[in-house]
Formats: C-alpha cells, sequence, structure tokens
C-alpha cells in the first residue's frame, strides 16, 4: 500500500517539484528514523542489528544526520516553504505519537519500527508536495 501511495503521489507532483521533493523525501524519511532511533532505545531483550546500534544515537548523531540531509532537504523548501512547514508539523506529530505507541506496546523501538519511520517521512514530504497550499 505504501509503495502504490508513493508511486500515485509522485505521479501528482506538480513539474517544477518532482526532483527536489523526490530527494527531500528520501533524505526526510531517513533523517526521522535518526530521529527515533535517537528519542528511544531499544526493547528490553531484543536482539538484532538495531539494537547493537540504537544505544549509541544520541543528540551529536541527530544534529550531524540535520546537517547532512540539509543540502537535500534546502531545494524543495524553498520552491514550497509552505509544505516544508507542514511536513515540519506532521513530522512532529508522527514522532510524539509514534515514540508513545512504541513506548507503550514495545517498550522501544526496533529495526521494522524504523523503517515505518522512514515510510512515514517520505509519504510527508510528497502528500506536503501534492497539496494545494494557499500562497
Amino acid at each position: 500500500m505504501a509503495l502504490g501511495l508513493r508511486a500515485a503521489l509522485l505521479v501528482a507532483l506538480p513539474e517544477q517539484l518532482i526532483l527536489p521533493a523526490m530527494v527531500a523525501s528520501a533524505a526526510f524519511g531517513r533523517w526521522l528514523a535518526v530521529v527515533s532511533k535517537a528519542l528511544l532505545r531499544s526493547p528490553p531483550g531484543v536482539e538484532g542489528m538495531v539494537s547493537r546500534t540504537i544505544d549509541a544515537t544520541g543528540r551529536r548523531q541527530l544534529a550531524g544526520a540535520s546537517v547532512v540531509i540539509l543540502p537535500f532537504v534546502l531545494p524543495f523548501a524553498w520552491l514550497a516553504p509552505v509544505a516544508a512547514i507542514g511536513v515540519l508539523l506532521g513530522a512532529v506529530a508522527f514522532v510524539w505519537w509514534l515514540c508513545a505507541f512504541l513506548r507503550r506496546h514495545l517498550g522501544g523501538v526496533t529495526g521494522d519500527c524504523l523503517g515505518l519511520a522512514v515510510y512515514a517521512g517520505q509519504l510527508l514530504v510528497l502528500l506536503a508536495a501534492c497539496a494545494r497550499w494557499p500562497v
């Protein structure tokens, strides 16, 4: 379903936003995974690739990731500033919900949960880029 929605959104993008939105969505989605890793720890008793690296992700890594994604998201933000603000507000709401949900139900974050954060970040950017914002 997520793949179909991304494909539909890519087709619906305004022509001038196709490349900037595609690049921004890829970078922003991965950044949301870093945000999730920085805010949550792995659940107790869960072992996997993410559990070995997750507890080492903190503010420093989040700051570094934030700097790294800037060149990839700034062209989109420049061309669609209202959409970019919408993406940030949506991301705050999503991360708040995700963290509360994962703490309550899993006790932390797993690799699959980080994959969900990536998809959500990509969809946020593409949905905002396709929206008809007031000018």
